[in-house]
């Protein structure tokens, strides 16, 4: 057993207190559980089972679902673009849900700059995203500025030329990936 999750989700009286997990599944870096009513999945992370999220109902189906009552009642697949999609057994009106997700990205990571000349750095970067949009760059002068949008990148980038900088100035540099989900966390 590497990990466990508490299913506890609530005290007795709260909406969640009666979460009855049906059935679940996994797909890429998830698990995804269903309960057996309000149509509620939660998502959890595969690698540690932390929690990060739940999906409901939306107004397309009157923002309600009938119950899950079979132990196969939900599956998920990874597309390559790095959307989810979910489809989860109801029986109030007899149909499987579908639902499509986009986590945010993951953090790019091993930022580094290197002065090539007084009027130029180079940036580069570990691309770790699945299904970004763009990568957001950001500057400061210094130690205490203020960051500043410097470019934006399109998608399964992993550099940048600043040739906008002036010599004998300290730069500070962030990069953060960003899809139609949000943005990741930024770079060291």
């Amino acid at each position: 057993l590497a990990w466990n999750i508490d299913l506890s989700y609530g005290a007795s009286g709260t909406p969640l207190a009666n979460l009855n997990v049906k059935a679940f599944c996994q797909a890429g870096d998830y698990l995804f559980l269903i309960a057996a009513t309000e149509g509620r999945i939660c998502v959890h992370l595969a690698s540690d089972g932390r929690k990060i999220g739940e999906i409901l109902p939306t107004a397309a189906t009157g923002n309600h679902s009938g119950w899950s009552d079979i132990n196969g009642a939900i599956r998920a697949t990874r597309r390559a673009n790095g959307e989810y999609l979910i489809f989860a057994e109801e029986n109030g009106n007899g149909k499987i849900m579908m639902y499509r997700w986009l986590p945010r990205p993951a953090a790019p990571s091993g930022l580094a700059a290197t002065v090539v000349s007084a009027a130029r750095i180079d940036l580069n970067w570990t691309d770790n995203a699945i299904g970004e949009s763009a990568f957001i760059i950001e500057r400061t002068l210094g130690r205490l500025g203020s960051w500043a949008q410097l470019a934006t990148m399109g998608a399964n980038t992993n550099s940048y030329i600043d040739s906008n900088v002036l010599a004998s100035t300290t730069y500070r540099y962030r990069v953060r990936a960003s899809n139609a989900s949000g943005d990741s966390a930024t770079t060291n």
